[in-house]
């Protein structure tokens, strides 16, 4: 790795030239990717702890339904990607702002991550009234798709008579198929 392009990296590399494997550049890569990891094992601990505890909930609670299940999962996972992009965003602020050398430490991304994941704990410790909102919306799109549902067998039902009594016609209406009427006076409309 030469190192002239970067010239924040002088204080912390000296020399001129490093193999990758050299100590001193892992370090300085080691930071971030070990945040980066820490990010990707919260997100798959925090999925599969939510998962088990709505269906827990879900199994001993006899008001729940499949609203409340899937409610619950999507805002325990907007906060996990909430803190996610909250953690990149300082973590990457921190490179531009105290260069590559601190945010290349091995302490200042984890540190961040921990940080964030506190803070997000913290502040979204009751998230029912999010959760009762979105089952609310749930319920009422369930209604309206099941109003619809019945409003599009009712056409359904006029579709299949129309196609039964007049195929051609209705085949010419529906798609614009043009009809040949070799001696036949009707008109499709």
């Amino acid at each position: 790795m030469i190192i002239n392009a970067y010239p924040s990296l002088r204080a912390h590399l000296t020399g001129t030239k490093y193999l990758a494997n050299n100590p001193k550049v892992v370090s300085i890569g080691v930071g971030k990717l070990s945040a980066n990891s820490a990010i990707k094992g919260g997100f798959v601990v925090s999925l599969i702890i939510s998962v088990t505890f709505n269906a827990l909930d879900q199994l001993l609670n006899d008001n729940a339904t499949w609203h409340t299940f899937v409610a619950g999962v999507a805002v325990d996972m907007a906060v996990v990607g909430a803190a996610i992009v909250t953690a990149e965003i300082l973590i990457n602020l921190g490179a531009a702002i105290g260069g590559t050398v601190i945010a290349g430490s091995a302490l200042f991304p984890l540190a961040i991550v921990v940080g964030v994941g506190v803070v997000f704990a913290y502040t979204f410790q009751d998230t029912s009234p999010y959760v009762k909102s979105l089952v609310v919306e749930l319920q009422e799109l369930e209604q309206k798709l099941k109003n619809n549902v019945i409003q599009i067998r009712g056409q359904v039902k006029k579709i299949e008579k129309d196609y039964q009594e007049d195929p051609y016609g209705f085949m010419s209406r529906s798609f614009g198929i043009p009809v040949l009427n070799f001696g036949q006076k009707k008109k499709y409309k």
